[in-house]
């Protein structure tokens, strides 16, 4: 782990992420977005139920596929493409560990509706728990971080502000993200928060670093061991998946998507769409988005009016 280059440890640690560029070819890439999307409509149909909904409008809202090693919704292009990209010997080279333990899997996905996140941190500041990283099959530019945030607690007027608006703008506040083929780290203690206006998909991995002398539970090895994941590890994936898996969630099969038919449920998710649609012209940062915590604003109707980003 030595020889990893600095530049990108220094950006990891000085600024809180890194990108790297075009880790993977254009028909990788190709391959790649035609597993998503066999995923995406098996969900559609009924055939998979670990996804995520972020906010739920009257079309079935994707946001999130989850446990992508699972044999039900398992693609080996898109493995493949997390392989040749390199983002496992990268994370333990920014980890500086030879015993990384794979934390979250999943794909992070915008749909039939734009996408406005909160700003959140997956780790407390000051600390170091874990990596995240994103290998994007789409070109993104709305991911916002506060550069250097990992490293200590907000500031009175990062609370403040917050505290009016969970999609704030914040001072020092940046976007950064990628091109199709790129991959991205991003320390779990950053502050940060996703947007996207038009379709979107990366493979997401949260990495942290193993402790040998935990003992291995059997019950993760079932999705990872089996032959059509192996054959396409190298020597680091096929080290974790068999030796090393003792703290994963994916044995824990608990996110399961759904939108209500209920009556009660038909009618909030109209109520949704209708304001997602008519509230349009009120920035992200809007209080009213933070009262109405579902429902967000409309990034393409916003994008076909030529409003900026406020």
């Amino acid at each position: 782990m030595s020889n990893f280059p600095e530049n990108f440890k220094q950006s990891l640690e000085v600024n809180g992420y890194c990108l790297f560029k075009n880790v993977i070819s254009d028909r990788t890439v190709d391959l790649a977005r035609a597993a998503y999307q066999r995923m995406l409509c098996k969900i559609e149909a009924g055939g998979y139920p670990f996804f995520r909904i972020y906010d739920n409008y009257w079309l079935l809202n994707i946001a999130g596929i989850e446990h992508i090693f699972h044999p039900d919704i398992f693609e080996p292009d898109l493995f493949a493409a997390v392989v040749e990209s390199g983002l496992l010997p990268k994370a333990m080279g920014l980890l500086g560990t030879t015993t990384p333990v794979m934390l979250l899997n999943r794909i992070h996905c915008t749909t039939h509706y734009s996408h406005t996140g909160i700003w959140h941190r997956d780790a407390d500041a000051c600390t170091e728990p874990h990596l995240q990283m994103a290998l994007f099959l789409f070109d993104e530019d709305r991911f916002f971080v506060v550069p250097g945030s990992h490293q200590r607690e907000l500031s009175t007027e990062e609370n403040h502000l917050l505290s009016v608006s969970r999609m704030a703008c914040l001072p020092n506040q940046m976007t950064i993200g990628g091109q199709a083929g790129d991959l991205m780290f991003f320390k779990s203690s950053i502050l940060h928060r996703g947007s996207c206006i038009q379709q979107r998909a990366h493979v997401h991995f949260r990495i942290g670093k193993g402790d040998p002398q935990i003992p291995f539970q059997s019950e993760c090895r079932e999705e990872f061991g089996r032959r059509e994941v192996l054959d396409l590890c190298d020597e680091h994936w096929e080290k974790m998946f068999t030796c090393n898996m003792y703290d994963s969630q994916d044995s824990r099969k608990s996110v399961c998507g759904s939108s209500s038919n209920s009556s009660r449920g038909i009618l909030k998710r109209l109520m949704a769409t209708f304001l997602h649609h008519f509230l349009f012209l009120l920035p992200e940062s809007s209080p009213l988005f933070s009262r109405l915590q579902w429902v967000a604003p409309n990034l393409r109707l916003q994008k076909v009016f030529g409003l900026g980003r406020k």
